[in-house]
C-alpha cells in the first residue's frame, strides 16, 4: 500500500520558500537580501613621538559621512587584552578624501601594542571586517622630537614591526 503524501498548507510552503531563498542568497532567514558590508579600512602608522601615536586609515566608497571608525589597541595579537577602544565619526571631508587621521593615542608604557579598526555603517549598523593589524613596539619613552619615516620618506605601511626610540 502506497504511503499517502502529506499536504503542506500553502502558508507554510511560502514561508519555507522564503527561508530557502534567503539562505541561498546568504542572508539570515526572513531578513531579505544579503547586506553589502563596508570594506575594512587599511591601517598605517602616521606619526609617533615619545609613545604618542597617530594612525592613518585608508577608506573606500563603502564608507560614508556619519559612519563610525572604531580603533582598538591591545597588548596581545589575539586582542584578548584590549586597553583602548576609541570610536571616530567620519566627517564629510574624510568621506570625500577616503582617508582619516585619528586622534593621537598615548602608549601607557614601553611595550608591544597591536592596533586594528573597523567601520560601522550609520544607516544600518552593518560592520566591516577588522583592518590589518599594526604592531608597534614602544621603547625608551622620553620627551623630545622624533621622526619616523621610511627610507623613501613615505608613510610607513602596515607591513612590519616598528621600533620607536630616541634617535
Amino acid at each position: 500500500m502506497a504511503k499517502a503524501k502529506k499536504k503542506i498548507p500553502w502558508r507554510v510552503q511560502a514561508q519555507l520558500h522564503r527561508v530557502w531563498r534567503d539562505r541561498r542568497l546568504g542572508s539570515a532567514a526572513g531578513s531579505g537580501p544579503p547586506v553589502d558590508l563596508p570594506t575594512a579600512p587599511v591601517l598605517s602608522l602616521n606619526t609617533a613621538v615619545a609613545g604618542l601615536m597617530t594612525f592613518f586609515w585608508d577608506l573606500d566608497d563603502t564608507v560614508t559621512t556619519g559612519d563610525t571608525l572604531t580603533r582598538q589597541v591591545a597588548t596581545d595579537s589575539g586582542f584578548s587584552t584590549i586597553i583602548d577602544t576609541t570610536p571616530h565619526v567620519i566627517t564629510s571631508g574624510e568621506d570625500t578624501a577616503n582617508e582619516v587621521t585619528t586622534d593621537q593615542y598615548q602608549a601607557p608604557a614601553n611595550g608591544t601594542y597591536y592596533v586594528r579598526g573597523r567601520v560601522t555603517r550609520a544607516s544600518d549598523s552593518a560592520v566591516s571586517a577588522w583592518s590589518n593589524t599594526l604592531t608597534v613596539v614602544v621603547s625608551d619613552i622620553v620627551t623630545g622630537n622624533f621622526r619616523i619615516a621610511s627610507s623613501n620618506n613615505r608613510r610607513i605601511s602596515s607591513a612590519g614591526n616598528y621600533r620607536i626610540a630616541a634617535a
